[in-house]
């Protein structure tokens, strides 16, 4: 296959805004400083997207389209706590071109970008297991999570929450940065109904075409704001994949870092570690149950407090009988309760 970069002076002009790091930078800054001059003088850049709506598109590998939309927030300062997904969605895409123009200021930009990239259901079940982990008094030495994200208490499965909070109100000086690996939209163009979709299917091809028009620069972020901070800091991937990927990259040239999953066995608690918790997109099956059945997670939550070194593993199997395959992610996520409150479990 042969990528295509729709727009190549839009790309460079992202690529040198970011080439020397990304401290005191951030996509709003880029967005007012270089790109809304840069439209100034090409206005026919925002073309119709994935619904038919504005769109700017990046770049095209036959089927496989990239749309520049880069959802979450990249503060000042080194983060205490990382959450990284895999690619903008489309409804994150649609909000931010809804949302942002040429007259948008900083600010404005930035609360539009930390609004889209979690919101809805999938903030919902975020807060949800943020809950169950117990990350509040987890992170409390480190971070006050209630001030970052103040309606956190409110999260209920596959439940509308609205974001609020230090985080979404002034993203740039937060303690909390939300990120993705593919920094902007990925979708494929259906030659039979002429709609585009972003199908997790597709995710692979998604992310290549993104790191192949996008060389490095994510891996020179998470780099910055994570792996060569002298900060204590936490990383969670949305996902066992996007664990796996970071842990290939990152893992032999920081063993200052711990890597952190139910198959680790670590013992050790470093003050700078990465892990993974299952991906709260409301597609996700962990997720969702049935009229008559309960959903994994929401089996987990009610037996919460009962979690015991001697009855974890029947709790993980009971939680997974009616989903055999969600055992991995069950196992991870009462595993890394374990881990952040000190209770050893089998599973």
């Amino acid at each position: 296959m042969q990528n295509i970069i729709v727009q190549p002076q839009l790309v460079e002009l992202i690529h040198s805004f970011f080439k020397n790091g990304s401290e005191n930078r951030d996509y709003a800054k880029l967005w007012v400083d270089e790109i809304k001059p840069y439209f100034n003088n090409h206005p026919d850049v925002f073309q119709k997207g994935p619904h038919k709506s504005k769109a700017i598109p990046l770049g095209q590998d036959e089927k496989i389209h990239l749309w520049y939309a880069p959802a979450g927030n990249i503060p000042k300062n080194d983060p205490k706590l990382i959450i990284m997904g895999m690619a903008t969605s489309k409804p994150a895409l649609d909000y931010i071109m809804e949302n942002t123009n040429l007259n948008s200021t900083e600010q404005q930009v930035r609360l539009t970008l930390i609004k889209s990239s979690f919101n809805g259901k999938m903030l919902g079940n975020l807060g949800v297991v943020f809950k169950y982990l117990n990350l509040t008094e987890a992170l409390k030495s480190d971070l006050d999570l209630i001030e970052e994200w103040s309606n956190i208490g409110d999260a209920k499965l596959s439940f509308n929450l609205g974001p609020e909070g230090q985080l979404f109100e002034n993203p740039l000086d937060s303690n909390i940065m939300f990120s993705q690996w593919c920094m902007h939209c990925g979708t494929e163009l259906s030659p039979d109904t002429g709609k585009h979709n972003t199908s997790s299917v597709n995710m692979k091809k998604f992310v290549n075409l993104y790191e192949r028009i996008f060389t490095f620069q994510n891996y020179q972020l998470f780099k910055d704001k994570f792996f060569s901070s002298n900060s204590p800091g936490m990383l969670i991937a949305l996902g066992e994949k996007q664990y796996q990927k970071l842990r290939e990259i990152y893992e032999s040239k920081f063993p200052n870092v711990s890597w952190v999953d139910f198959e680790s066995h670590i013992l050790d608690k470093k003050t700078k570690f990465v892990t993974w918790i299952p991906h709260p997109s409301p597609g996700n099956p962990f997720f969702n149950g049935t009229v008559n059945k309960k959903g994994t997670m929401d089996y987990l939550n009610l037996m919460n407090e009962q979690l015991t070194i001697e009855n974890s593993g029947d709790m993980i199997n009971d939680a997974c009988i009616d989903y055999k395959n969600h055992k991995r992610q069950a196992c991870q996520i009462v595993f890394l309760k374990s881990y952040l409150n000190n209770v050893r479990i089998r599973c």
